[in-house]
């Protein structure tokens, strides 16, 4: 076949490219979580590597300057490092570290749907703290600057991102910091709970919030925990359930399907395994019930989307809903016995007051209602007095 001319894939506007991405998160407090994500993942890199770190997360939301700033304490980046992690979008150096969730490279540029500016300061070892800002208005052909900032802007070793500008709607949201915080304890549920990382937010200096995970195991009910192995051409991965149906119902508190400790979608509004169960003719209702609680962490089976709310679709994600449908069945037998029991102990609550009423409307007719007539038999009336 003759070759005509030969062309190359190029973007013009890759300013317009990566605001239109970051516009796919649904909102601010969504957004927010690449750069807690992000510290996660260099805490967790650190603790693989045999390094003695107690990782911590400092939140700081200043109501009055409009801003958000993400403070970790977890090993820091070089300037090159710096200049790499914020330029090369779709090259995460995370993208083959199993234990790292990071794989697009393009967490750090989550904020242009919802500021218009974004400030990185990182110190590794005895380097320089270094400084670049990123303007989502700024396009590609002007070259941004990797600055020696002032040591005092981050007294320790790690990584500071200031998010500033805001969209002016963004702030005049009621209960800020509550959903922020929400979010995060819903998102990262399993790291919380393995003690890995703390994470804390401020209002300010004025008040301080620590993330805390929700503790399934003080509720009674009965759990459903099993691990169940699947063979991928990269080897055996592992799906871990774990699951509880509870006595009573829960609000707001969803099973949810994680990947690396971190939330992709609540079982309930995984599109991508609805379709699957639908075209298998069954239903997953399940799920949206409110005794149901818990995880099923896929340990990277498949990936992620891009905005991390579904997974892409593959073989693997298909092997995945298989087992999700498995361990669906059950978890609806389950289910189905304990609404059986509450049923069964309803009736017999029911019965028992039914039968306290009656009791009771049986004694008050005859005290207030019933009289000996005489039968004009000689003794039967004296028979039935004393009776």
């Amino acid at each position: 076949m003759k070759t005509l001319i030969k062309t190359r894939l190029k973007i013009a506007d890759q300013k317009g490219l990566l605001n239109q991405i970051a516009g796919t998160y649904k909102d601010f407090f969504r957004a927010a979580m690449e750069y807690v994500d992000n510290s996660i993942d260099a805490g967790t890199i650190l603790a693989k590597e045999g390094r003695k770190t107690k990782p911590q997360i400092i939140i700081e939301i200043d109501s009055d300057k409009k801003t958000v700033s993400f403070q970790d304490n977890c090993g820091g980046m070089s300037p090159e490092e710096l200049c790499k992690l914020l330029s090369s979008v779709g090259q995460s150096s995370k993208k083959f570290v199993p234990w790292a969730n990071g794989q697009f490279g393009f967490g750090v540029h989550a904020f242009r749907a919802f500021a218009k500016e974004a400030t990185f300061i990182s110190r590794k070892g005895r380097g320089s703290t270094a400084l670049i800002k990123i303007d989502r208005d700024i396009d590609e052909t002007k070259e941004v600057c990797c600055v020696e900032a002032d040591s005092k802007l981050l007294p320790e070793i790690g990584t500071k991102v200031i998010i500033s500008r805001f969209e002016r709607h963004i702030f005049r949201k009621a209960s800020f910091i509550q959903n922020l915080a929400r979010e995060i304890e819903y998102h990262f549920d399993d790291v919380l709970r393995s003690g890995a990382t703390k994470i804390i937010i401020s209002d300010g200096g004025k008040k301080t919030y620590e993330c805390k995970a929700f503790d399934y195991s003080a509720l009674p009910g009965t759990p459903l925990k099993k691990n169940i192995d699947v063979g991928t051409k990269d080897g055996v991965k592992i799906i871990s359930a774990d699951l509880k149906v509870l006595e009573r119902p829960l609000d707001d508190r969803p099973p949810l399907l994680v990947n690396k400790g971190r939330r992709v979608q609540s079982m309930n509004d995984l599109k991508s395994y609805k379709n699957f169960v639908r075209s298998k003719g069954e239903k997953s209702y399940v799920w949206g019930n409110g005794l149901v609680v818990g995880s099923i962490e896929i340990n990277d089976l498949c990936s992620p989307n891009l905005t991390r709310d579904d997974l892409k679709d593959s073989e693997d994600r298909d092997k995945l809903c298989e087992v999700l449908l498995e361990i669906q069945h059950e978890l609806e037998k389950i289910v189905d016995e304990t609404i059986s029991k509450k049923a069964q102990d309803s009736y017999k609550k029911i019965s028992s007051i039914m039968s306290d009423c009656l009791s009771s409307v049986l004694k008050k007719f005859r005290l207030e209602f019933e009289q000996v007539i005489p039968s004009g038999i000689s003794g039967e009336f004296d028979q039935q007095m004393l009776e």
